[in-house]
């Protein structure tokens, strides 16, 4: 081989093992995808906001913690596709999450941040930042002069590691929902909406501009598995009318179908269609 081939064959390897480990200091290709722990926050304020964290672990697990402001308050536990985890790693190479200073970022809301912490082969950061919602209680001039591009960045990684990890299902509702959540968690309210009466009334509750039917209450989390007196669930009442949707409805909010009335009956017992028994059957 000529000096000059051999010298470009040199120079090629040399290229190659940079690369190579290159790659292995990426996020995207940690050593041990077993050491990986996502954990994202978002906190208190003072008049009304979804309160929760959800933690995402190398091989898919995840856990989340519902405090306030949330349809689901509680803890629950899911899994996501190993693509997702690769993904999400990815959002926060191409965002540079380890190069963040979260000592730059503008303090913009009434005391409502998102936090990401990251732990992966053996490395360790945290990032804190003020929430920034586009053009809510924010000008755009206020923006534009206070908040940096990577502070931008940043709330919006956290928003793509929410939406990859697929947090919706247990934060988000409709507007008639927060409504609800918002009057519900105010201190000084004495409302208490009875998710069984209105099933079984088939009749909307009003509260002030708040019209509140079960799907609202379903929605919001709000007496699931309340009973009355006599043992009977919203999910009993809703078998009983023969109302499949509302039946399917209760059951994906965390309904218990073997609940027992004082008489030891079940919702399948209440259960009018074959449709209903099947999904109580199905989930039960």
């Amino acid at each position: 081989m000529r000096p000059y081939a051999k010298l470009v064959s040199l120079l090629v390897g040399v290229v190659v093992v940079l690369l190579l480990l290159v790659g292995c200091n990426r996020l995207s290709h940690p050593k041990d995808l077993a050491s990986l722990s996502i954990t994202l926050w978002r906190t208190d304020c003072q008049v009304y906001c979804p309160v929760y964290s959800v933690t995402l672990h190398g091989k898919g697990d995840v856990e989340y913690n519902g405090l306030r402001g949330v349809p689901v308050c509680g803890h629950r536990n899911t899994a996501i596709p190993q693509e997702r985890v690769a993904a999400i790693l990815r959002e926060m190479e191409n965002a540079k999450f380890m190069s963040f200073d979260d000592r730059t970022f503008a303090e913009l809301s009434d005391g409502v941040d998102v936090i990401v912490s990251l732990s992966i082969d053996g490395k360790n950061k945290t990032v804190r930042s003020s929430e920034i919602e586009d053009g809510f209680d924010i000008p755009q001039q206020v923006l534009e002069k206070h908040v940096n591009k990577a502070q931008v960045s940043f709330t919006k990684l956290a928003d793509k590691i929410d939406s990859l990890i697929g947090t919706d299902r247990w934060t988000k509702c409709s507007l008639n929902c927060t409504k609800l959540l918002f009057v519900l968690s105010h201190p000084d309210s004495k409302w208490s909406p009875n998710l069984l009466e209105i099933i079984q009334s088939k009749e909307p509750v009003i509260y002030g501009s708040l019209v509140c039917d079960a799907n609202t209450m379903i929605e919001a989390g709000v007496g699931i598995n309340t009973s009355n007196q006599r043992g009977v669930t919203p999910l009993m009442a809703a078998a009983k009318i023969g109302d499949a949707a509302l039946v399917r409805d209760l059951l994906a909010h965390g309904a218990i179908p073997g609940a027992k009335d004082k008489n030891g009956l079940t919702a399948l017992d209440y259960a009018k269609t074959s449709e209903i028994r099947k999904l109580l059957t199905d989930n039960g």
